[in-house]
Protein backbone atom coordinates (compact mmCIF):
# COMPACT_ATOMS: atom_id res chain seq x y z
CA UNK A 1 0.00 0.00 0.00
CA UNK A 2 1.18 3.55 -0.90
CA UNK A 3 2.35 5.84 1.52
CA UNK A 4 1.31 9.52 1.41
CA UNK A 5 3.90 12.26 2.86
CA UNK A 6 4.22 15.98 3.59
CA UNK A 7 6.90 18.09 3.56
CA UNK A 8 6.85 21.26 5.61
CA UNK A 9 10.11 24.34 5.46
CA UNK A 10 10.75 26.49 7.16
CA UNK A 11 13.29 28.89 7.72
CA UNK A 12 12.97 28.77 11.68
CA UNK A 13 13.96 25.50 13.92
CA UNK A 14 11.32 23.21 15.48
CA UNK A 15 10.90 19.89 16.73
CA UNK A 16 11.78 17.33 14.27
CA UNK A 17 12.78 19.88 11.78
CA UNK A 18 16.40 19.24 10.15
CA UNK A 19 18.71 21.89 8.73
CA UNK A 20 20.54 21.82 5.40
CA UNK A 21 22.43 24.89 4.43
CA UNK A 22 25.17 25.73 2.50
CA UNK A 23 28.43 27.71 4.06
CA UNK A 24 27.45 31.31 4.82
CA UNK A 25 23.96 30.54 4.10
CA UNK A 26 20.95 30.69 6.38
CA UNK A 27 19.61 27.12 6.76
CA UNK A 28 16.29 25.95 5.72
CA UNK A 29 14.15 23.27 8.01
CA UNK A 30 12.85 20.51 6.54
CA UNK A 31 10.11 18.56 8.72
CA UNK A 32 8.65 15.19 6.41
CA UNK A 33 5.40 14.58 8.10
CA UNK A 34 3.77 11.07 7.29
CA UNK A 35 0.31 11.37 6.54
CA UNK A 36 -0.49 7.31 6.69
CA UNK A 37 -1.18 4.79 4.29
CA UNK A 38 -3.45 5.51 1.28
CA UNK A 39 -5.54 3.16 -0.63
CA UNK A 40 -6.26 5.86 -3.47
CA UNK A 41 -3.76 8.79 -4.72
CA UNK A 42 -6.03 10.94 -5.01
CA UNK A 43 -7.12 11.11 -1.74
CA UNK A 44 -2.99 11.84 -0.74
CA UNK A 45 -2.80 15.69 -0.30
CA UNK A 46 1.09 15.47 -0.49
CA UNK A 47 3.60 13.68 -2.07
CA UNK A 48 2.77 9.36 -2.47
CA UNK A 49 5.81 6.87 -1.90
CA UNK A 50 5.10 3.29 -3.64
CA UNK A 51 7.26 0.67 -3.51
CA UNK A 52 9.06 -0.49 -7.25
CA UNK A 53 6.33 -3.45 -7.09
CA UNK A 54 3.53 -0.53 -6.80
CA UNK A 55 4.91 1.89 -8.99
CA UNK A 56 5.12 -1.24 -11.73
CA UNK A 57 1.53 -1.98 -11.32
CA UNK A 58 0.83 1.74 -11.71
CA UNK A 59 1.58 2.06 -15.04
CA UNK A 60 0.29 -1.21 -16.13
CA UNK A 61 -3.24 -0.61 -14.44
CA UNK A 62 -2.86 2.79 -16.56
CA UNK A 63 -2.10 1.50 -20.18
CA UNK A 64 -4.77 -1.05 -19.75
CA UNK A 65 -7.47 1.27 -18.72
CA UNK A 66 -6.25 4.66 -20.95
CA UNK A 67 -8.27 5.93 -23.82
CA UNK A 68 -7.02 4.36 -26.73
CA UNK A 69 -5.17 6.93 -29.56
CA UNK A 70 -7.14 7.37 -32.93
CA UNK A 71 -4.28 5.51 -34.51
CA UNK A 72 -4.60 2.25 -32.04
CA UNK A 73 -8.34 2.45 -32.77
CA UNK A 74 -8.06 2.13 -36.83
CA UNK A 75 -5.36 -0.11 -36.09
CA UNK A 76 -7.73 -2.68 -33.95
CA UNK A 77 -10.94 -1.64 -36.54
CA UNK A 78 -8.40 -3.03 -39.39
CA UNK A 79 -7.85 -5.78 -37.94
CA UNK A 80 -11.07 -7.01 -36.57
CA UNK A 81 -13.10 -6.26 -39.41
CA UNK A 82 -11.52 -5.40 -42.49
CA UNK A 83 -8.63 -8.31 -42.48
CA UNK A 84 -11.01 -11.57 -42.23
CA UNK A 85 -12.61 -9.38 -44.86
CA UNK A 86 -9.78 -9.53 -47.17
CA UNK A 87 -9.29 -13.18 -46.50
CA UNK A 88 -12.63 -14.24 -47.69
CA UNK A 89 -12.45 -11.96 -50.79
CA UNK A 90 -9.31 -13.50 -51.85
CA UNK A 91 -10.12 -17.09 -50.79
CA UNK A 92 -13.18 -16.52 -53.36
CA UNK A 93 -11.03 -15.40 -55.82
CA UNK A 94 -8.30 -18.30 -55.77
CA UNK A 95 -11.53 -20.39 -55.81
CA UNK A 96 -12.99 -19.33 -59.24
CA UNK A 97 -9.53 -19.52 -60.46
CA UNK A 98 -8.77 -23.42 -59.42
CA UNK A 99 -12.67 -23.94 -60.56
CA UNK A 100 -12.36 -22.33 -64.19
CA UNK A 101 -9.61 -25.03 -64.37
CA UNK A 102 -11.48 -27.69 -63.29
Amino acid sequence: MAMCYSFVVSQTSGEGLAAYSDTGRPAILVKVVNLGAIADMASCPGYVAMTAAETRDAFIAQEIFSQPTPEQFTAAISAGLIAPLLCFVVARQFGEVINFFK
